[in-house]
């Protein structure tokens, strides 16, 4: 039963969604059911997208991405991912994105290299999978920003 999740989300109560989504990815059953997983990438990345619940919470981002890439493993139909977590994509997509750009100016190239890393697993995943009007093949300036910060970080066979 999602209800729970639903109207804890619908009310804000970011708190008692949390404990609810967590409870239900430790059950027997809910823990290995897609809907389970699909919730805890929604409820993580709101929290994601709110700076300041993301101070009580720093891990939700990660949270949402490692939930999204589960989806993504057990489910390469990405249906669960179309009918209920395109937005927990997109948030953490350009939560990445605009956390490495900010990384990247502050020239922590390290940092920067492991948030453009996920922004264009990401930008990838959405181009290919249509969920994009946009037809590229690759998110080019993930790619372009995850080469440059590499290269900084004195890693050259990642650039």
């Amino acid at each position: 039963d999602y209800g729970k999740v639903q109207l804890f989300i619908a009310q804000k109560k970011w708190d008692d969604a949390i404990k609810e989504v967590d409870r239900l990815a430790t059950d027997k059953k809910g823990s290995t059911n897609l809907e389970t997983i699909a919730w805890k990438a929604t409820v993580y990345s709101e929290i994601a997208n709110d700076p300041t619940l993301l101070s009580k919470y720093p891990d939700a981002l990660s949270k949402s991405y490692a939930a999204i890439a589960e989806l993504r493993q057990k489910d390469p139909s990405n249906k669960i991912i179309k009918e209920g977590a395109l937005r927990a994509v997109s948030i953490v997509y350009a939560n990445n994105f605009n956390d490495g750009r900010k990384l990247f100016e502050e020239k922590k190239w390290d940092e920067a290299l492991a948030k453009f890393t996920v922004a264009e697993d990401l930008g990838d995943f959405i181009s290919k999978s249509g969920f994009s009007p946009n037809k590229q093949n690759i998110d080019t300036f993930a790619v372009l920003f995850a080469g440059y910060a590499a290269q900084n970080a004195q890693k050259p066979d990642i650039a």
